[in-house]
């Protein structure tokens, strides 16, 4: 059995448009690897990208107490927080995440993310339990930055810890 005129047609268009993204894909590839090979850093410095600094919370006095605070250099991608150092006889969670954890344009965010909900929920179901939430999270905060953050919070000693992470992957 023969190919008719329209198997032909359709065969060329398939490489007349694979050929072109193929001969890109190969030529960012082999570009990629001759950066990766000489050594080359973007101009940020290190794996950080956005992070200016490799600490999201900087040691504060909170009450009288040692504790931390957002840094600064932090403080438009990420809630303004204060935290003791110690959790005490509280239930730490610790959230980390894009926008979506973060409370971005929610009128009020630091009371109505996700995170302040759930510990508000879980203090009215669990009387005598102190929960206490500690949101991380940054806008457009992806799984590779999140992942760097991370080794960060779990010295925190959470006793759960929630990581909200997919809807930033093409930003990084």
């Amino acid at each position: 059995m023969t190919a008719g005129p329209a198997t032909g047609v359709v065969r060329s268009r398939h490489r007349a448009v694979l050929g072109p993204l193929l001969a890109g894909a190969v030529i960012l590839l082999a570009g990629e690897m001759y950066l990766r090979i000489s050594g080359y850093t973007p101009r940020w410095g290190t794996i950080y990208h956005t992070f200016r600094s490799t600490r999201l919370y900087l040691p504060a006095i909170n009450g009288g107490l040692p504790g931390f605070r957002t840094n600064p250099a932090y403080r438009q991608e990420f809630q303004d927080v204060e935290f003791a150092q110690e959790k005490g006889d509280a239930f730490r969670i610790i959230a980390t995440g894009g926008s979506a954890t973060h409370g971005w344009r929610l009128p009020d965010r630091a009371s109505q993310n996700f995170l302040a909900r759930l510990v508000a929920l879980l203090g009215k179901e669990h009387h005598g339990i102190n929960f206490e939430g500690i949101n991380a999270g940054g806008c457009t905060l992806g799984s590779f930055r999140e992942q760097i953050l991370s080794r960060e919070l779990l010295r925190l000693k959470p006793d759960l810890f929630i990581v909200m992470t997919g809807n930033n992957e093409t930003l990084e």
